[in-house]
């Protein structure tokens, strides 16, 4: 093996998962970049996946929170299972 790791099925599938995933997330990057918010245009800021992040609808509400108490703007679009932040 020569310092070499065998990696078995369900690691390799976990890494395709993951890089599809990832390209999934830019590509929605790329096609959604800004979103008309109460007459303002906000750029994208975070794209959250449901089944990988269990918790992105608290740490999504909690910037937005903060965000309010500063007079700033933001929203959250969805679009399937991402959820897209913007501010």
């Amino acid at each position: 093996m020569y310092g070499d790791v065998m990696r078995t099925q369900k690691q390799v599938q976990m890494e395709e998962d993951r890089l599809v995933e990832l390209a999934e997330r830019i590509r929605l990057i790329h096609e959604y970049p800004t979103c008309l918010y109460v007459g303002e245009e906000l750029p994208i800021r975070m794209v959250y996946n449901e089944e990988v992040e269990p918790k992105w609808d608290d740490n999504a509400q909690e910037i937005i929170e903060i965000l309010k108490k500063q007079g700033r703007k933001a929203c959250c679009t969805h679009k399937g299972k991402f959820h897209l932040l913007y501010y």
